[in-house]
């Protein structure tokens, strides 16, 4: 995952005006199709999301400690 989302960020540091130009007209190509932000936001993703929410859930609840008696 980490080897697309480094991908996905190579052509932010183009330097080169008709290399920008080229880049940002693909992107706007990409952003018409339907479904193609979803897309490539779930190909870079990370974490699955349930189990992202799910560990996010056991975070915030309270933690129990074993009672002595």
């Amino acid at each position: 995952m980490q080897t697309r989302a480094d991908r996905l960020t190579r052509p932010a540091h183009l330097r080169s005006p008709s290399a920008r130009r080229l880049r940002d007209a693909a992107l706007g190509v990409a952003g018409r199709r339907p479904g193609a932000a979803e897309r490539i936001v779930r190909d870079v993703q990370q974490e699955d999301p349930a189990t992202l929410l799910a560990l996010v859930n056991d975070i915030g609840e309270p933690r129990r400690t074993p009672s002595t008696t």
